[in-house]
């Protein structure tokens, strides 16, 4: 009986259900208390397992355009004062309005202070 409503259960929610709110679904619709290790048994038993469904991402994947060389090569320690220099681009959204900030700031590796910064 328990099999039959796990198989009307799969049918009636396309399949996307797994054990945990299958047992859920079970126990407060039938007024039952089956716990959910039994109907995870009963579930890999008759063979029924949940479709996962795929994580929407908003994140759309690119390449760069353009790489620029590896000329530190990790080595981000300086001897003197305006030796070496890195930079970083900064996206910020602002939530009021539909707009983004970004923030470019140039280091100095020899005393980690600001040289420089843009924001547009």
């Amino acid at each position: 009986m328990l099999a039959q409503l796990i198989y009307e259960y799969n049918e009636a929610y396309n399949g996307i259900l797994g054990y945990r709110r299958m047992t859920l679904y079970i126990n407060i619709l039938n007024q039952t208390n089956y716990s959910e290790k039994y109907i995870h048994r009963l579930m890999k038993v008759i063979g029924i397992r949940a479709r996962i469904r795929r994580k929407k991402s908003n994140y759309i994947k690119s390449r760069p355009e353009q790489v620029g060389q590896n000329i530190l090569h990790r080595e981000f320690k300086a001897l003197w004062t305006n030796q070496k220099w890195c930079t970083d681009v900064t996206e910020f959204k602002v939530p009021s309005q539909k707009q983004k900030l970004y923030l470019s700031a140039i280091l100095d590796l020899y005393d980690k202070r600001i040289v420089s910064y843009v924001i547009t």
